[in-house]
């Protein structure tokens, strides 16, 4: 590894004691691998907001345009429920997908004030959930 990108000074110091020397990290900030030539990027919570994120990557790098579709976003869903544990309770498998898609409301301008609807709804089981928060996601979204 030649450089390493940080999105901000905090995560020098971290990198420091796991040997990376300093000299060696650039704090962004955000996303200008392509000014500062990084060779590793690192997304946390960053993927959970956006679930695209590594689409939109891969596309700046090979020049392919992504465009994000409902029906991948609901893919993106059926994946998270599907590794969702079965012997988990049903409250906690609702409040899993409020978590998720309370997320994806922050993550997204015109879906934060519909947030705290998403985070109060009274959801028996996760279709109910799903019937209740999709119609505001698309809407929101803009697919």
């Amino acid at each position: 590894m030649d450089h390493l990108c940080v999105q901000s000074p905090r995560f020098l110091e971290r990198f420091a004691k796991m040997g990376v020397p300093v000299q060696k990290m650039t704090a962004t900030g955000n996303l200008k691998f392509d000014q500062t030539n990084c060779d590793v990027l690192m997304i946390g919570r960053g993927s959970i907001i956006n679930p695209f994120i590594f689409h939109q990557i891969k596309a700046h790098f090979s020049k392919i345009p992504y465009t994000p579709t409902w029906d991948s976003l609901l893919n993106y869903f059926d994946t998270y429920i599907a590794a969702i544990p079965p012997d988990m309770s049903m409250r906690v498998r609702v409040n899993k997908m409020k978590q998720l898609t309370s997320f994806l409301f922050k993550g997204t301008p015109t879906l934060l004030e519909k947030r705290q609807t998403i985070l109060t709804s009274a959801c028996p089981d996760l279709n109910s959930f799903l019937e209740f928060s999709l119609p505001l996601l698309k809407e929101g979204m803009q697919f």
